[in-house]
């Protein structure tokens, strides 16, 4: 959970998801999890309760340290 962050992500929503370049600090909380891709990360986001109720979630990667 101390790894940086990647500076771009899929913002997942109820419609589907989008790539998303982040230009400021987004974070208000994180969860971490360990996914087999991107898209399978993207698919686990768009199952979360706020998403039906007009929520959306940053997808980021998680960088190599070192």
């Amino acid at each position: 959970s101390g790894a940086p962050l990647a500076p771009s992500g899929r913002l997942v929503a109820a419609e589907g998801a989008s790539d998303l370049e982040l230009a400021v600090v987004d974070i208000g909380g994180f969860l971490v999890i360990e996914a087999e891709s991107l898209g399978a990360a993207e698919d686990i986001a768009g199952r979360a309760p706020h998403i039906e109720l007009g929520g959306s979630t940053i997808v980021r990667e998680c960088l190599a340290v070192g």
